[in-house]
């Protein structure tokens, strides 16, 4: 996790995979979300824009390189579902694209 690299193209996210194996074998160490939201001094609402809202995971596996910590700004949905309670966490592959216009409505930048 020391230099950061940013994913804008499709082909970005392809040596990403290529390079973590596709996920084999890794699991979801940590997640942190930030949304850009907080109470002032005075107890007045703030809301963050698109830009801060940051989802931070943490994977690791057991190939080198061992870990790895994915950013996502501009976060709108996330849907995170286990499997059962009597399964192991592991990742045996994952799909990463890009894709517009899942959403309704614009966020305004």
């Amino acid at each position: 996790m020391e230099n950061w690299q940013s994913a804008e193209t499709q082909k970005d996210i392809e040596q990403l995979m290529s390079a973590y194996g596709d996920f084999h074998d890794a699991c979801i160490v940590s997640l942190n979300f930030q949304s850009g939201a907080f109470v002032d001094d005075k107890s007045a609402m703030h809301f963050g824009g698109p830009e801060e809202r940051v989802l931070s995971v943490v994977f690791q596996r057991q190939w080198e390189p061992k870990t790895i910590e994915l950013q996502f700004i501009g976060l709108r949905q996330l849907h995170l579902i286990g499997w059962q309670d009597n399964y192991l966490c592991n990742i045996l592959e994952a799909y990463l694209a890009f894709h517009d216009n899942l959403l309704p409505a614009n966020p305004i930048v």
